[in-house]
C-alpha cells in the first residue's frame, strides 16, 4: 500500500472478481493513486483479493464503500445489471466514475446515469481498454495519417472461450451473451477507427453453437454496421474458440490496408501501394505484457489524467450509451432477420437479450 499523501487520489473498487483484480493491477502501477478500499458480496472473493492485494479495508455492501471521505473515484466492476444503481449513487456522494462495459442494460439507464454525473459535476469514464492497445493505436494513428488513403470499413474479431463466471451466465444479471460481453469491444473499436461518425444501421446474426446444452445466450455475433457517408463496419466475435483467443483489427483504405493482430504475430503489417516512410521500430511486441498488451494500464492512467485536470475523457458514458443502442438494435435485428435503422430506442426493455428471444 502507498503512503498517505495529501494528493493521493484515493480509489474504491467495487467488484473483487478477475476484472477488478486486473484493474488493481493498473492502480497501483500509478504514482500519488492509492486503492483503497474494496467490496464485494462474495466473501471468498473479498478475502483472496485482500490477501493478494494487501487491502485491510474491505466491505461485503457496497453502500458503505461510496460513503468513505478518503475515496474520489469508485471503480465499478460488479454485475451488469447493478451497473447504473451504482454509478447513480457514487455520482450523489460525488465520486468520479470508472465503469466497466457494457455501462449498464437499458438506454433509460445510461441516459439517467449520463444526466446525474453531470448535474453531479463528477466524470463519467466509459471503460473500452482495446482503443488504448498499443497497437491498435498505432494502426489507428497510420490510418488517420493517411498511409492507406481514405478509410471506407473496418472488420474487428474478438473471440475467446468464453466466461468463467456463473454471474455472466444468468441472463438476468448480464443482460445477454456474447454480443454484450465480448462484441461491445470490437463494436467500439469501430466506432473510434471512424472517429465515432453516427451509426446509421446495424445488421446482425446471433447463434448459439458450443453451449446450446447449458445456456440460453448467443454465444457467437456477427454484425454489420453503416456509418455516415457509406463507410462500413464488420464484427466477428463471440465464445468459441475454447482454451485460445483472438484479438485482431483489419483497416480498409482507398490506397491499402492495415492488419493489427494482439495475439499472434509482431508489431503491425501495413500494405500499402504509397509507403510509410522508414520501418517504425517502437511497434509493440506480441506477448511482452499481456495487461499491457491489451491497454487496461493505459486507460486506467488515461482516466485518471482525465479526472486530475478536469478533461472529458475520450471513451465516456456517451460513447457506452451508444454501443448500448447498436447492441440492442443487434439484437432486434437478429430476431426480426432485417436490418435495423439507428437511432433505435426501445422502451421498457429491461435486458437486451430479451429483444432477440422476444423476437
Amino acid at each position: 500500500m502507498k503512503s498517505d499523501v495529501k494528493d493521493t487520489l484515493g480509489i474504491g473498487l467495487i467488484g473483487a472478481g478477475s476484472i477488478g483484480s486486473e484493474r488493481a493491477k493498473c492502480f497501483q502501477r500509478l504514482p500519488s493513486v492509492e486503492l483503497r478500499a474494496v467490496a464485494d458480496n462474495d466473501q471468498h472473493h473479498l478475502s483472496y483479493f485482500a490477501d493478494r492485494y494487501d487491502m485491510p479495508d474491505c466491505h461485503v455492501d457496497w453502500h458503505e464503500l461510496i460513503s468513505r471521505d478518503d475515496i474520489s473515484v469508485v471503480h465499478i466492476a460488479a454485475p451488469n445489471y447493478l451497473h447504473a444503481e451504482m454509478a447513480v449513487a457514487a455520482a450523489h456522494a460525488g465520486k468520479h466514475i470508472i465503469c466497466e462495459k457494457p455501462l449498464c442494460l437499458s438506454l433509460e439507464e445510461a441516459t439517467l446515469m449520463i444526466d446525474t454525473c453531470h448535474r453531479q459535476g463528477v466524470k463519467l469514464c466509459y471503460c473500452e481498454h482495446l482503443c488504448f492497445a498499443p497497437k491498435f493505436v498505432l494502426a489507428k494513428q497510420s490510418a488517420d495519417a493517411g498511409h492507406i488513403g481514405e478509410i471506407y470499413s473496418v472488420m474487428v474479431i474478438e473471440k475467446l472461450g468464453g466466461p468463467t463466471l456463473a454471474r455472466t451466465w444468468d441472463k438476468a444479471q448480464a443482460g445477454g451473451g456474447a454480443l454484450i460481453d465480448t462484441a461491445c469491444h470490437a463494436i467500439e473499436v469501430c466506432r473510434w477507427v471512424m472517429d465515432k461518425q453516427p451509426v446509421t444501421s446495424v445488421y446482425a446474426q446471433l447463434n448459439t453453437h458450443r453451449h446450446d446444452n447449458d445456456s440460453e445466450l448467443e454465444d457467437d455475433t456477427i454484425i454489420i454496421m453503416e456509418f455516415e457517408q457509406g463507410k462500413t463496419a464488420l464484427v466477428e466475435s463471440g465464445w468459441v474458440l475454447g482454451e485460445s483467443i483472438q484479438s485482431r483489427a483489419e483497416i480498409l483504405g482507398t490506397e491499402g490496408v492495415i492488419h493489427a493482430d494482439l495475439v499472434g504475430g509482431i508489431g503491425l503489417q501495413c500494405f500499402t501501394e504509397k509507403g510509410i516512410g522508414r520501418r517504425n521500430e517502437e511497434r509493440p511486441f506480441s506477448g511482452y505484457d499481456w495487461i499491457w498488451e491489451r491497454g487496461y494500464p493505459q486507460e486506467i492512467a488515461y482516466f485518471i489524467e482525465c479526472i486530475r485536470e478536469d478533461l472529458e475523457p475520450s471513451e465516456c458514458g456517451e460513447d457506452g450509451r451508444a454501443v448500448l443502442e447498436i447492441i440492442l438494435a443487434a439484437y432486434h435485428s437478429a430476431a426480426t432477420g432485417q436490418k435495423v435503422t439507428l437511432p433505435f430506442q426501445p422502451r421498457g426493455i429491461r435486458r437486451p437479450i430479451d429483444l432477440w428471444h422476444q423476437g
